[in-house]
């Protein structure tokens, strides 16, 4: 037995020390000394040894390839012979660092996410940012019409108790006279941690810190009546020493910690991938669909759902059910802890979602632009809605109800969407578009009543990009083109208005709108009206880099001119002249500056500062009064990793 025993712990002991058969690398041989007196045998088993790693090291390229970024990688092993202290380190290629962690990076459209990825690895990716804005007469001089009223700065005509000009005084009401400008300055920390279990599971997650925090809006000072914990006690001035963190209950609109999004994905080889939780919801150039991913982004889709991907070579198709809504969610008052649930299912929207696409992979594209060829990429998207019951009452309603009697409104709602996007590169030259519609009907668009309006909704857009690059890529020419349809008998065409109401019981629903993060300007669509949508519109620009790097530093420069127009008269408001549909013209430029600091080409510190001028054309003058031009300045500072 105390044989049997010994025998036991010595093999224990054996397996150990003994490397793993997975992601251990092999012992690196000592190197000789050269004080060290080395006879001709050992030479000759150190050569037997070098080319039994030799060997090895070949057998090692012809497995599998490692994944870029891939997990543990084996220490090179020196040759004696070929150590040299004369000889320089061989520097890195540019984007080599990069390739070791796009694998783990999450990608919010699922035809260029990576299918393989680090072992046992977390990896952060993001960004911070801080922008400064400037903001003259975003209202066109419009003070008492809507939306342009938003951008009338608050003190502009307000009685100030004490006056707010000349000498301070009891019982004055001084007003501070017309306002035009708002100036701010605003920042966000985006976290995107992605945790990789295995090469064929991983876990992203989207974390906002400070989103959008107004820099300056949480100082230390009387909050609600009280003292913020860790102020200092004192006069109730308006402004402090320090700032606090701000929170949804007390003087900002959401908490600090903004999580956007989380999920999973599951790749099984052989078949395909599986996504699942909340999501980015991205396709072709975010006409429509768009994750808001990009540093001076602020709008994003995010989606819930369950979504399998299969691939076959550079061909992908996928299908995807999504909780689009659920309508009222109860969770038990008498338990805190109970698990929320759907109220009822006849409110929900149910979705699905089919794409098929050909995408070629990034080194073969590569490849084929260096060798003089043609590369298109191309996929359709298409998605599937219907809902038969609203539940608007219900959920503008700030308890929580326990029966739903009188509160279900009838809906009947079912659309299909058709996205269809492609990609052509040639050379220097970029052209891709993205063209969507919407198709369906609607039985009653009221929030809290029913009326047998039964509408039929058809509708669509296009976006145009086209880009090409001269000498060395330092110069870039750009076109921009889109239209999205309008509606005879809608008013207004921002975002911020009832674009589905038809004045004179009309029953087609025309009127198209892109996502409000798919942006062309500074002024107009970006900040006045909210989107691009019953509009058409070109935007040429010029762009030139007098520094680029191939680790992508740069310093350039970059004009762009905006024209815009409206593609129903009766759409735009009451104005002098019913027959001029044009809207303005806009020239914003920039000045740019990104350092080479991280491993990416994007990564490190990026520097720009804009300025925009709106002219408003015909169809922005309100009957009876002027218009004037609006203008911005904007700083932005950031830093990605």
């Amino acid at each position: 037995m105390r044989r049997h025993s010994l025998l036991s712990i010595v093999s224990i002991l054996a397996l150990v020390a003994a490397p793993a058969s997975v992601g251990l690398a092999q012992p690196t041989p000592r190197l000789a000394d050269p004080a060290d007196d080395v006879d001709v045998d050992e030479d000759e088993d150190w050569d037997e040894e070098d080319e039994d790693w030799d060997e090895e090291d070949e057998d090692w390229g012809e497995e599998e390839e490692e994944p870029a970024g891939g997990g543990a990688t084996r220490p090179p092993v020196a040759d004696p012979e070929d150590v040299s202290e004369e000889e320089p380190l061989d520097e890195p290629e540019p984007g080599d660092d990069q390739s070791l962690l796009d694998s783990a990076a999450p990608s919010s459209d699922p035809t260029r996410a990576a299918w393989t990825s680090p072992q046992s690895v977390l990896t952060l990716h993001g960004y911070l940012r801080v922008r400064g804005e400037l903001q003259d007469n975003f209202f066109l001089d419009h003070r008492n019409t809507w939306p342009f009223s938003l951008w009338v700065p608050g003190s502009s005509e307000a009685s100030v108790e004490g006056n707010c000009n000349g000498e301070a005084m009891e019982g004055g009401t001084g007003t501070c006279g017309r306002s035009d400008r708002l100036r701010y300055a605003n920042m966000r920390v985006r976290l995107q941690p992605t945790l990789a279990l295995s090469d064929d599971v991983r876990v992203h997650m989207t974390i906002d810190v400070l989103d959008n925090a107004v820099l300056g809006s949480s100082p230390d000072r009387v909050i609600n009546g009280g003292i913020p914990a860790g102020g200092v006690d004192g006069p109730p001035i308006d402004f402090g020493s320090t700032g606090v963190s701000s929170t949804s209950s007390g003087d900002a609109f959401r908490d600090s910690i903004y999580v956007r999004r989380a999920w999973a994905e599951v790749t099984n080889r052989a078949l395909g991938q599986l996504r699942f939780g909340r999501m980015a919801h991205e396709w072709g150039l975010g006409m429509l669909y768009n994750a808001g991913d990009n540093l001076d982004g602020d709008y994003s889709s995010e989606i819930d759902r369950i979504q399998a991907i299969t691939r076959y070579s550079n061909l992908f198709f996928g299908a995807s059910y999504d909780f689009a809504g659920e309508g009222v969610v109860m969770s038990p008052l008498t338990n805190l802890r109970a698990v929320p649930f759907d109220f009822t299912g006849a409110d929900d929207i149910r979705q699905f979602s089919f794409l098929a696409a050909y995408r070629m992979g990034e080194e073969e594209q590569e490849e084929r632009l260096a060798n003089g060829d043609w590369v298109l990429n191309a996929g359709l998207y298409f998605l599937y809605r219907k809902q038969r019951l609203g539940s608007e009452l219900a959920l503008d309603r700030d308890d929580e109800v326990s029966s739903l009697d009188g509160l279900l409104v009838r809906r009947n709602a079912r659309q299909v969407t058709p996205d269809v996007w492609v990609q052509f590169l040639w050379g220097d030259l970029r052209l891709e578009l993205e063209a969507a519609m919407h198709i369906g009907s609607i039985r009653n668009t009221q929030r809290t009543e029913f009326r047998d309006e039964d509408r039929r909704i058809l509708s669509g857009g296009f976006a145009l990009q086209a880009e090409y690059r001269l000498l060395d890529e330092a110069l870039g020419i750009y076109l921009d083109t889109g239209l999205a349809t309008g509606d005879s008998q809608a008013r207004g065409i921002s975002n911020r208005e009832n674009t589905y109401q038809q004045e004179d019981g009309n029953r087609r629903l025309t009127h198209f709108g892109f996502h409000p993060n798919y942006r062309i300007d500074l002024i107009l669509f970006r900040n006045v009206l909210g989107n691009i949508g019953g509009v058409y519109y070109l935007r040429p620009g010029l762009s030139y880099d007098l520094v680029r790097t191939a680790f992508g530093q740069r310093v350039g420069a970059r004009v762009d001119v905006i024209y815009s127009r409206a593609n129903r008269t009766s759409q735009i408001r009451e104005y002098g002249d019913r027959n001029n549909n044009n809207l303005g013209l806009e020239l914003d430029a920039s000045v740019y500056y990104r350092s080479e600091d991280g491993p990416g080409l994007t990564d490190g510190f990026y520097a720009a500062f804009q300025y925009g001028i709106l002219f408003p054309l015909a169809g922005l003058k309100e009957s009876g009064l002027g218009v004037g031009n609006a203008q911005t300045l904007r700083l932005i500072l950031g830093v990605e990793y």
